[in-house]
């Protein structure tokens, strides 16, 4: 269909902004997370975890790309002055073998999270982006028309492929969860959440975080 008139746009107000960028992955980053003491829980199915919740800090050149990354994301895109410093509060590296994935679930204490991937191969698994199902995007969610194409503008899930090297990151409170793993070969990634340090606010509703 032919729009009514040449110029014209749409404005995607209120939006959870994702970022989605491609770095380089350097062996000695995949031999340092691949050798972490990994621990499994056979009854939830959502692959291992590392033993180790601060796995940037024990991986600083990881934890180099992951902060390029998120202070361009926090100060440049998003505009939050750089009188705030973002502060690493978690981190942990993750394992799928085949059949595992993760459960819908977003992130708490914590303003922003991520995840970069390390050693990825085909059908390991999409990251997924879903709304809570009760908030309004285009259309009242009572109300679920047919929709001949899924955009960013009416979808209420986003799936990513993951590559070696993507980081991926988000608001902590945007639910997202992990498809099962299809490939033979070990998945392996390292999520993190970050905090904002600062004074906040002024007068009678002044705050230090």
């Amino acid at each position: 269909m032919k729009a009514p008139v040449d110029q014209w746009e749409v404005q995607p107000l209120f939006s959870n902004p994702l970022y989605i960028a491609q770095d380089q992955m350097t062996d000695s980053i995949r031999d340092a997370v691949a050798s972490l003491e990994f621990y499994d829980d056979p009854m939830k199915n959502n692959g291992e975890n590392s033993k180790s919740q601060l796995v940037l800090d024990e991986i600083p050149e990881l934890k180099r790309t992951v902060e390029k990354h998120m202070t361009y994301y926090v100060h440049e895109v998003l505009s939050v002055h750089r009188r705030f410093q973002l502060r690493h509060t978690c981190s942990w590296a993750t394992r799928h073998k085949t059949g595992n994935k993760a459960h819908k679930h977003s992130h708490c204490h914590s303003l922003w999270s991520g995840v970069i991937y390390i050693k990825t191969s085909p059908n390991c698994g999409r990251i997924a982006f879903h709304n809570d199902g009760h908030r309004p995007t285009y259309i009242n969610p009572t109300v679920q028309p047919e929709l001949y194409e899924h955009t960013v503008l009416n979808s209420t899930e986003w799936t990513i492929e993951p590559e070696d090297g993507m980081i991926v990151l988000f608001p902590s409170t945007v639910e997202h969860s992990v498809d099962v793993s299809r490939s033979l070969t070990d998945r392996y990634s390292v999520a993190f959440n970050y905090w904002l340090h600062g004074e906040f606010g002024d007068f009678t509703n002044k705050i230090t975080l």
